[in-house]
């Protein structure tokens, strides 16, 4: 029997996929865009796996830990070691042809090491804004080639048994398989826990809602609501004085943004509420559609 059904899956790609986004965007940025002028990186299935040996040999396991609230667990990314030599080339200014010998160089490792800590800086950086700031991903991930001692246990018997299928397609030529892996139980409660599946019981669910209620009840936030924007010369700035008109892009009647701690967080209309104006929420923001927003 399955650990998730087909509801759970399609919620956890949809998870994995905006950290998947978040992924293309850094690589992105910090590659030659002349050697790499198209890059695309998305997420083809998922499936419960008892062992990694159809990725053992030419691969490479990039491994780490990773707390979310007083829960910890293990994170692990399988790439292809041609991979890792052709985009440590291009990090030290070649052009990504470099012949693959079949071993990996300290150098290479270090080079595309330093490009991992960054994606995995910005996974954490969106998972705090958008989902809880109570997560944090260790400094000190495990790094197996297959020249390693500890790679045929870790490939053989490995601590995870759940596995994202992605392609990462350089330049409409060149496509590469790279795995993603989790605990099944230590994901299923971290995305429950976040009110992204559902708990076993009902119960259960509300109880775990009403404790994290309660524990954050008295906080205070600051709303705030953008009528609208403009852009106007400096010329026409110094020109204003009391009583100028600046036209705003806001449409008449359209909904305008409602933001928590610089957040935003939903969309409403203006109402008069006595002798003060006041929100009418009119839609509530995701954290998959604020993640769409950046």
């Amino acid at each position: 029997m399955t650990k998730f059904n087909k509801t759970e899956t399609n919620a956890i790609n949809n998870f994995v996929q905006n950290f998947v986004d978040s992924t293309l965007k850094t690589i992105s940025h910090n590659l030659d865009k002349e050697v790499y002028k198209k890059i695309e990186f998305f997420i083809n299935s998922s499936t419960e796996i008892s062992n990694l040996n159809e990725f053992k040999g030419t691969n490479m396991l990039y491994k780490l830990d990773y707390s979310e609230g007083v829960y910890a667990s293990k994170l692990g990314v399988v790439l292809p070691e041609e991979l890792i030599s052709n985009v440590s080339d291009v990090l030290m200014g070649g052009t990504g042809e470099k012949d693959y010998d079949g071993v990996l160089s300290e150098l290479e490792l270090n080079a595309t090491g330093e490009l991992a800590k960054k994606v995995f800086g910005d996974i954490e950086n969106m998972f705090k804004r958008f989902y809880t700031k109570d997560f944090g991903f260790s400094t000190s991930p495990l790094i197996l080639t297959k020249e390693m001692p500890q790679y045929e246990d870790e490939f053989e018997t490995p601590d995870f048994d759940f596995l994202i299928d992605q392609t990462f397609r350089v330049n409409d030529e060149k496509e590469y398989t790279i795995a993603l892996l989790f605990k099944t139980d230590d994901l299923k409660r971290m995305l429950t826990s976040l009110n992204l599946l559902q708990s076993d019981t009902h119960e259960i669910n509300n109880s775990q809602t009403n404790i994290n209620i309660k524990q954050i009840a008295n906080v205070e936030i600051d709303i705030t609501a953008e009528l609208g924007s403009a852009k106007i010369p400096v010329k026409s700035a110094l020109e204003l004085v009391r009583g100028s008109l600046v036209k705003l892009d806001t449409v008449s009647n359209s909904d305008i943004k409602v933001f928590a701690n610089n957040v935003e967080v939903a969309r409403a209309q203006v109402v008069a509420v006595g002798d003060n104006f006041g929100l009418r929420i009119t839609k509530i923001i995701s954290p998959e559609e604020r993640i769409k927003l950046v």
